[in-house]
């Protein structure tokens, strides 16, 4: 199916849900984009991504990348959520075995040696019969275990610069934080109880968002349009997914107006979810 339509400037967005997600969105796209107007509708909380993430929420080192694009300080971080720093992940009694923990951390484990990674010297002892902790041979699992921390170090020549590190941070102080530095730049918060989409038969694209707010206890349906629509709510169904050449169907032409942003339920590259079975090393 050949595609003709011309794809018009983004000049404003739409961000539908809040939450940690919504608002990490906000911010990276008022960043990077600083003539675009941006609005971001507040939805309750159980329609909200931030609503299934508990209390902390634990962070991948890409999250440092993230905070540099966004500019966000560590050092400024810290004075505003609570937070501390993580090393990787311990698992207690790995594979069944009673008081065999296992810690996987961000950074590699051993070394190449003669152009041969760690790996295979570690097949190659356990088919010889001998059998090694793998975790043993990285400087994060016996950094966390003595309950310490440094950052990274910029030498290549150092051990040190093999650390990699992620955050432990209270998702509400968080989300806040995000939440003023987007507001500082100029994006807006909306608050509305639902949302709606109106689509254009011929297009399939959206032509405005109705929302249902309560002002003073009178509920009142307003509509707002965008040229770019991200759904970012809980369960990702709030917007029509975007049409694509192998749903068209009785569509005339693909729509470019809206994406959908991975939901609570599934691992973002920044983010990911602890799970009670597991214990996050903090050191």
């Amino acid at each position: 199916m050949r595609n003709d339509k011309v794809i018009s400037p983004v000049n404003n967005i739409i961000i539908v849900g809040g939450g940690i997600i919504g608002w990490s969105v906000a911010a990276a796209i008022c960043n990077n984009n600083k003539y675009c107007q941006i609005r971001v509708i507040e939805l309750p909380e159980k329609d909200s991504a931030s609503s299934n993430f508990g209390k902390i929420v634990s962070t991948l080192p890409a999250v440092e990348s993230f905070h540099q694009t966004i500019g966000v300080k560590e050092r400024a971080l810290f004075k505003h959520v609570n937070m501390s720093f993580s090393l990787g992940t311990l698992y207690k009694n790995w594979r069944n075995y009673v008081g065999r923990d296992f810690f996987l951390p961000f950074s590699d484990h051993g070394f190449t040696l003669n152009g041969v990674e760690f790996p295979n010297y570690v097949m190659r002892s356990h088919q010889n019969g001998e059998m090694i902790d793998f975790d043993e041979y990285a400087l994060a699992t016996h950094a966390s275990r003595a309950n310490n921390f440094r950052h990274p170090s910029k030498d290549p020549r150092s051990v040190f610069s093999t650390l990699e590190y992620g955050l432990h941070l209270n998702t509400k102080q968080y989300t806040d934080y995000l939440t003023q530095c987007a507001l500082a730049k100029g994006v807006e918060q909306v608050f509305a109880e639902s949302v709606s989409a109106h689509i254009n038969e011929n297009s399939g694209d959206i032509d405005n968002l109705s929302l249902n707010q309560v002002d003073e206890s009178v509920a009142t349906d307003t509509a707002i349009t965008a040229d770019f629509y991200i759904d970012c709510s809980l369960k990702g169904n709030l917007l029509p997914v975007a049409i694509t050449e192998e749903n068209a169907g009785e569509h005339t032409r693909n729509s470019y107006k809206s994406v959908k942003i991975v939901n609570a339920h599934q691992n973002l590259s920044l983010i990911h979810i602890s799970e009670p079975t597991r214990q996050e090393a903090i050191s």
